[in-house]
């Protein structure tokens, strides 16, 4: 019995694979199960608690037909040899499957939402009109895809006689619709401290500094000062990051060589340390200055600040940015 579950992101994922192999498990005494994590984004030190928690709730007879196995390389590499080149097959073949839907979803759910933020964010850069191939290639989206999100956005839009486009106002409607489905548009990971004595957001930033990602950014409060120094702000917040993760597949084990006590967590009645966002754009949006991490694009800081809820704050920011849209 083979479970496969690629670049799974929490423990729920986890466990959803191996209850389902203990399920089949159970009805067949002969049978041996193998759950494969294919590119995990949970670091190996929690995959292995999660192991040995899930074995301690499992009858003994079942956890000892489980064999759980971590596969980092498409290509397998790294696949245990002793499974024999039957098992590898049937494993290479469903992690194919799985890319093959993978492929496709630039294409499906929030890609015309992707479409709505590239846009929004040159206009409020005052960046001019651009193509709709350029459009493509910035969102990692088809023709199709493209087209019709722009016809949803055609109340907003200005066409030149080159056929560039751009938006000629901020598009109210289509923005309250991201902001309702931004969470899982940007696949939110929370994270609290566990320790007790949780880190100031500037310590963890000058952590993330030293890890020298430039794929990583500084979004929420923290990224919406940079962008608008002169706003109104009180207290320590949240510091919220955006990842950019065109392929799906960019792991958030990073957030541990932050902070070791921070865990991921599933409850919204915990106040987050640290939230991290993914951009699935093909061109990250942040902006990378060269001295330390990069900031998250003033449309990514609005969408922490609505996710925070800091709503008056968000409008501050909103305001503040097309009034300098207006100047400039």
């Amino acid at each position: 019995m083979i479970e496969v579950k690629a670049r799974p992101r929490g423990a729920r994922q986890l466990l959803d694979g191996l209850w389902q192999v203990a399920a089949s498990l159970s009805e067949a005494p002969d049978l041996k199960g193998l759950l494969v994590l294919y590119q995990p984004r949970l670091a190996q030190e929690r995959i292995q608690a999660e192991q040995r928690q899930a074995e301690e709730v499992l009858r003994p007879d079942l956890s000892q037909r489980i064999r759980w196995v971590v596969v980092g390389d498409r290509a397998l590499q790294d696949f245990p040899h002793d499974l024999g080149p039957q098992v590898r097959e049937a494993v290479a073949e469903e992690i194919a499957r799985s890319e093959r839907k993978r492929r496709t979803s630039p294409d499906r759910g929030y890609a015309s939402l992707a479409v709505l933020h590239v846009l929004l964010d040159r206009w409020l850069r005052s960046d001019g009109p651009m193509h709709t191939k350029e459009l493509m290639e910035t969102v990692g989206c088809s023709y199709p895809t493209a087209a019709s999100a722009l016809e949803e956005l055609q109340e907003d839009l200005t066409r030149g006689s080159d056929r560039r486009i751009e938006l000629s106002r901020w598009p109210r409607l289509p923005w309250l619709r991201y902001i309702g489905v931004q969470e899982k548009a940007r696949d939110t990971e929370r994270y609290v401290d566990r320790s007790g004595s949780p880190r100031a957001a500037t310590d963890l930033v000058r952590r993330l500094e030293k890890l020298g990602r430039h794929d990583i950014a500084i979004g929420g409060v923290l990224g919406a000062l940079h962008h608008i120094e002169s706003l109104d702000i009180v207290g320590t917040p949240t510091l919220a990051l955006t990842l950019h993760d065109p392929s799906g597949a960019a792991s958030s084990a990073f957030v541990e060589r932050l902070d070791p006590a921070l865990a991921r967590t599933e409850s919204r009645g915990e106040t987050p340390l640290v939230v991290v966002h993914r951009q699935r754009m093909q061109r990250f949006l942040a902006t990378d200055e060269g001295a330390g991490a990069p900031w998250a694009d003033p449309v990514e800081c609005l969408l922490d600040l609505h996710e925070a809820g800091l709503e008056g704050l968000a409008e501050q920011f909103r305001s503040a940015l097309i009034r300098r849209r207006t100047v400039s």
